[in-house]
This record gives C-alpha cells, sequence and structure tokens, in this order.
C-alpha cells in the first residue's frame, strides 16, 4: 500500500529492482534466522491459549483433515531452508506472473 501521491511508476520499479537484488545474493545468515524467530515466536504465541488452539485444530482438520497438524507445523516451518525461500521466490516473483493493481477510491 502506498501513500496517496506516490508515484505507482516509480514503487513498482524500485520493488523490481529489489526483487532482481534478491536473486543475485544469497540470503543473510542473521536475517535468516530473524525470519524463522519470528515465525517461531507467532506460532508458540498464537497457541498460548486453550482457546485457540482448540481453533487451530478445527481449522486444520476443515481444511487439511489432519488434526496433528498443529503439533507437526512448527518443524514444517523450522526445516525451511534458504534454498527453499530462494526457490519459491524465483518461481512466483517472475515478471511474467506480475501484475500492478492501481486502486483509486471514488471521489
Amino acid at each position: 500500500m502506498l501513500n496517496p501521491g506516490t508515484d505507482t511508476k516509480l514503487a513498482a520499479d524500485i520493488l523490481t529492482d529489489e526483487i532482481k537484488l534478491f536473486f543475485e545474493s544469497d540470503i543473510n545468515d542473521r536475517e535468516f534466522e530473524r525470519i524463522k524467530n519470528q515465525l517461531e515466536f507467532r506460532n508458540v504465541t498464537k497457541n498460548l491459549k486453550m482457546n485457540n488452539i482448540s481453533i487451530e485444530t478445527v481449522k486444520n482438520y476443515m481444511n487439511f483433515r489432519d488434526t496433528n497438524l498443529i503439533n507437526t507445523s512448527f518443524k514444517k516451518f523450522s526445516s525451511v531452508t534458504k534454498a527453499d525461500i530462494k526457490k519459491t521466490v524465483k518461481s512466483n516473483l517472475i515478471d511474467k506472473k506480475k501484475f500492478t493493481l492501481n486502486y483509486v477510491p471514488k471521489k
């Protein structure tokens, strides 16, 4: 989301440059650990209350038919490697799949 008055073409160009920079460089070890720590923190805090655990278990059953997913999801998060992230970004953030949506509210 851009601030009003921001040049959308300039913002799109900057984002494209950042994506290209990501393709050309490796993921910093410190940044990678920071992201993994954030995911772990979200996962733990989300399930602190019994009510949230119950809701997550029901959602996991309804969406994936797996009530044990709440116990195994962190293993999946923690097993992600830098190469996995790079592969996913390369397959999803390519120019062929990219588009810009300009939303201008009615006045």
